[in-house]
């Protein structure tokens, strides 16, 4: 997903095969209640479409949710466009973040008085043909309630004074009573409050527990990709990153990939290279880093690509820089 000059772009395909079905976000900065379904519309699928060179809809197959492939937003300045975006960042890193203290992530809207005083965040996606609903509720005083479910039926339900684990308990050691411990130490703070999500726990350190709850815990923690400015310098190298790991190769292999499709393209780019340098403090940096977060040290990185000249010699670009801000964009498109 990303957000640039007025207009807001969702994919609907992230990684494999997730695709979101619909956001709802409630008083959240500038957003008092605003839902994005990302459902085909029609009724009735066009008359075939299964031969047509254009896609109406993703589907996965057993599943009967129709996706849009794309969705656009657009908006004059100050219309909540990029609240959106940031809306699911919080959410990301309330589920992702191990250490979180959800809390700290309440930013209500400040302008409307009439609204409820508890922020809401709900999402839905279809993972492997399953279709998947979370949702949690809180407010600058914790978490009040949490629910993921799949295919209509609870996994578990959580809300204040009331919990429900039966879907997810197996027998011993992870019985209901065994869970309801889980919850109460690891999601609490140690006072009685409900600071972290269940979802977070169980990503994190009860990954064995539930294969469902682990897969929407990895969508929403690892597979979602958000940015908020579509050109930042960092886009690139993630976008290279994701397509590594899913087609499960290396970054060079990757490369390739991409630099075959652009050809296609009519950009006469041969080839794309990553080279890393160890940076020292203080020193110089390049336009993009890379943090290695096993030894805390800063590595810059150079991207170059490479161009023949019309003597057959290969000449070196800045593929940052040198190349025009469409080359670097579209093959940013092309890796997602």
């Amino acid at each position: 997903m990303t957000e640039k000059g007025g207009l807001w772009y969702h994919t609907a395909k992230i990684r494999g095969n997730t695709m979101i079905s619909y956001v709802t976000i409630k008083n959240f900065r500038s957003i008092v209640d605003v839902t994005l379904d990302m459902r085909y519309g029609e009724g009735k699928a066009p008359n075939g479409y299964l031969e047509s060179e254009r896609l109406p809809f993703l589907l996965e197959k057993g599943c009967k949710e129709r996706i849009v492939p794309c969705l656009a937003l657009f908006g004059s300045n100050a219309n909540g466009k990029t609240n959106i975006l940031k809306a699911l960042l919080i959410l990301q890193t309330a589920v992702g973040n191990s250490r979180i203290d959800i809390r700290h992530l309440y930013d209500p809207n400040v302008i409307v008085t009439a609204r409820a005083e508890e922020s809401e965040f709900a999402i839905g996606f279809v993972k492997n043909g399953d279709v998947y609903d979370y949702r949690i509720v809180y407010s600058d005083e914790g978490l009040h309630s949490e629910t993921l479910s799949m295919n209509g039926s609870v996994l578990y339900s959580i809300a204040e004074g009331k919990h429900e684990f039966s879907c997810i308990a197996t027998k011993q050691p992870y019985d209901e009573v065994a869970i309801e411990e889980i919850f109460r130490v690891e999601c609490g703070d140690g006072e009685g409050r409900w600071i972290r999500p269940f979802l977070n726990a169980l990503g994190h350190r009860f990954r064995g527990l539930n294969q469902f709850a682990q897969t929407a815990f990895r969508m929403l923690a690892n597979e979602m990709q958000i940015f908020i400015d579509g050109h930042e310098p960092g886009m690139f190298p993630v976008a290279v990153e994701m397509l590594s790991n899913a087609m499960q190769c290396d970054r060079e292999t990757a490369l390739a990939e991409i630099v075959e499709v652009v050809r296609k393209l009519a950009v006469e780019i041969k080839g794309i290279t990553f080279t890393e340098q160890l940076a020292d403090p203080g020193g110089p940096r390049s336009m993009v880093m890379r943090h290695d977060h096993a030894t805390q040290k800063e590595y810059n990185v150079f991207i170059n690509s490479s161009h023949e000249n019309d003597r057959g010699e290969m000449v070196v670009f800045n593929f940052m820089t040198q190349e025009s801000e469409g080359t670097v964009r579209l093959a940013t498109i092309v890796a997602h």
